[in-house]
């Protein structure tokens, strides 16, 4: 059983004929979701980073199944190349005063090496750490 999802999982990563955006979080069926991920990693940065910006949304809630991958894989990218759409999803989670993400969010700059000087905006990181601490 294990070798035919394994087979649709690799299926997926070869193929170019979907959204990326229909790996993040797919549906409304959490059962799903670690599957997605892993072949949303698989597909590599080139493919992925127009969706980068969608990949935050996975770290609302680090026990969702998925977030974890998705976590490490951001980790995993040099910051340069992330860091318009760190700041603007640190933005939308302010905005939506959810704790728990911001709290996430925070620990992902800490992994990552994100710092205030990275800001564009500086009171936005600002925020981030006062709500955090």
């Amino acid at each position: 059983m294990e070798s035919r999802y394994r087979n649709t999982k690799d299926r997926l990563v070869e193929r170019n004929d979907y959204k990326l955006e229909l790996l993040i979080q797919p549906g409304y069926n959490k059962d799903v979701w670690e599957n997605a991920a892993i072949v949303l990693v698989k597909k590599g940065y080139k493919e992925y980073k127009k969706v980068i910006d969608k990949m935050f949304w996975c770290l609302q809630d680090m026990n969702w199944p998925g977030s974890s991958i998705i976590y490490e894989e951001l980790v995993s990218i040099n910051k340069i190349n992330l860091i318009n759409d760190y700041e603007n999803i640190v933005s939308i989670c302010l905005n939506k005063n959810d704790e728990e993400w911001l709290y996430n969010l925070y620990q992902f700059s800490k992994d990552c090496n994100i710092n205030r000087n990275d800001f564009k905006k500086l009171n936005l990181y600002d925020k981030m750490v006062g709500v955090v601490r």
